[in-house]
This record gives structure tokens, C-alpha cells and sequence, in this order.
């Protein structure tokens, strides 16, 4: 893969301009050419989204611990002890057992819980009754949690306008459960934005975010309110090309061999 370093400053200059209200936590799941970390890092509004040990450890390399998310989906007690000890303090967390093991290992960490887009999009009653529980225990248990976000691995709510929109509505609902049970939530995460849409879809998207936020979340009631969200392919799927060299053809099925043994790029084309 070859990258066009001035593709990823357009991006990124991209969603300063049109999303200003949302800083964005590169996911370095994702793509982590180390070239391209280096190039978002040199950003400072940019963060590191880190599902990984691996991950967190290329992002320490680069950034501050203050522009680290982890959102571990399969968090351990050791993989916490190892955040507590690089100071990785922002946390995600989506069940009773993620709270267990938070409290016990990384006890000062600040959460994010993370509810799934049937709660936020789909208005699943009982998806939202089980966040309003987590947020509950948490308060209970004395955890830190800060605030909520949104959990999706498909592409049809990053493409849907309207998933944005109810995400912040969801959030809002959930701020204000938060408030009963003494939680001082002032973070929401929206996820994945961008994901292979064109600058005028992005731009429209865009629109009604900020229009949702400023809506449910006006500055007078939420001052120390902050946005985030976990791009994937948005800083990213311009950038790169596939560079390859064709050593044989097949003509029956219209098969071409590649010297990429893996298949792993061919793969990604659409």
C-alpha cells in the first residue's frame, strides 16, 4: 500500500471543518501503518481509539496517555493492571463484569459505557432499561464514570442519516438518568463516522450532528460537555492505493494471480 501523507491532512482538516464539536480517536485497529499514526499524531486534536495491548503500546509511542481511548471489548485483569501502570485512564466498559474488574484493577479510571446501536438507534426499550442498570451499579459501586457512547460494527449505521441524530438523543436520555443517580457524565461517544462516504454525504452527516448536539446538549446546561468518536476508515480509505504486480492471468472465470500471497489486500477492493 502506498499512502498520500497530504490526503490525511485533507481529512483530518476536513472533519475540523465540518465537525468541530467531535474530536475524533483515530482507530488503530483499523490501519496501523506506522506512517499513518505518525502523521495523525502530529495533529494534536487528534486521539487514539486502542482495542488492543499491541495498540496501546504504538499509541503510547507517539501521544500523551491524555489522547488515548481503550475500549477494550474483552477487558482482563491483566490487560487493566498494564493500563493502570502506562496511566491509560479513559476506559470503556459494557457489562457488570467489566465494572468488577475496573474496580478492583484500575479503580481511578474514568468510564465510558457503551451501549449497542439496537439501544441508541433501534429504540430498544430493554437494551436502554440494561444501560440505565449498568450506569445504576456504577454509581453504586463508587466507579467514575463519565459518560456513554455508542457501539457499532456495521456499516449501515454509519451510513443511515438518521443513526446520528437518535444516538444523541439516546445519550441525552441516559445524561439525565445519570444526573438521578449522582453520575457526572459530561462525555458521549458517537462511534464510527465517515466510514465510506463521500465529502458531501460526510458533510451532510455532519450537519445533523451539530444540529443534535447543540439541540439535546445546549452550552448553557452542558458547559463542560465533549464530544468524541472513533473514525475508522474516514482518515484513512482515501489515502492509501494498492500497488501490485500482476504475474498470471486466467482467462476462464476472469481469475488474476497477484504477487499478494495473503489476499488480505485484493480483498478490501470494492
Amino acid at each position: 500500500m502506498v499512502m498520500d501523507p497530504a490526503r490525511v491532512d485533507a481529512a483530518v482538516d476536513a472533519w475540523r471543518h465540518h465537525l468541530p464539536l467531535v474530536k475524533p480517536f483515530f482507530s488503530i485497529q483499523c490501519n496501523s501503518d506506522s506512517v499513518l499514526l505518525d502523521k495523525l499524531a502530529r495533529h494534536p486534536g487528534v486521539g487514539f481509539n486502542c482495542t488492543t495491548r499491541q495498540d496501546v503500546r504504538l499509541a503510547l509511542d507517539i501521544v500523551p496517555t491524555d489522547r488515548l481511548l481503550y475500549t477494550n471489548p474483552c477487558i482482563t485483569n491483566s490487560t487493566l493492571s498494564e493500563a493502570r501502570a502506562a496511566q491509560v485512564d479513559l476506559l470503556s466498559f459494557e457489562s457488570l463484569g467489566d465494572l468488577d474488574r475496573i474496580a478492583r484493577n484500575h479503580p481511578h479510571a474514568e468510564l465510558i459505557l457503551n451501549i449497542g446501536s439496537d439501544a441508541s438507534v433501534e429504540g430498544d426499550e430493554g437494551a436502554l432499561d440494561r444501560a440505565e442498570e449498568l450506569l445504576q451499579l456504577a454509581a453504586d459501586m463508587k466507579c467514575c464514570c463519565v459518560g456513554v457512547g455508542v457501539t457499532s460494527f456495521n456499516d449501515e449505521y454509519c451510513l443511515d442519516p438518521s443513526s446520528y441524530p437518535k444516538a444523541v438523543e439516546t445519550c441525552r436520555r441516559l445524561f439525565e438518568f445519570g444526573k438521578r443517580v449522582g453520575l457526572p457524565l459530561r462525555l458521549i461517544n458517537l462511534g464510527d463516522i465517515g466510514c465510506g462516504q463521500s465529502v458531501e454525504e460526510f458533510a451532510r452527516m455532519a450537519d445533523k450532528i451539530n444540529f443534535a448536539i447543540r439541540t439535546n446538549f445546549p452550552c448553557d446546561r452542558f458547559p463542560d460537555l465533549h464530544v468524541i468518536a472513533t473514525p475508522s476508515r474516514f482518515f484513512c480509505e482515501e489515502a492509501f492505493s494498492l500497488v501490485t504486480r500482476i504475474t498470471g492471468r486466467h482467462l476462464v472465470g476472469a481469475n488474476v494471480v497477484t504477487n499478494d500471497g495473503r489476499h488480505e489486500l485484493i480483498e478490501c477492493l470494492t
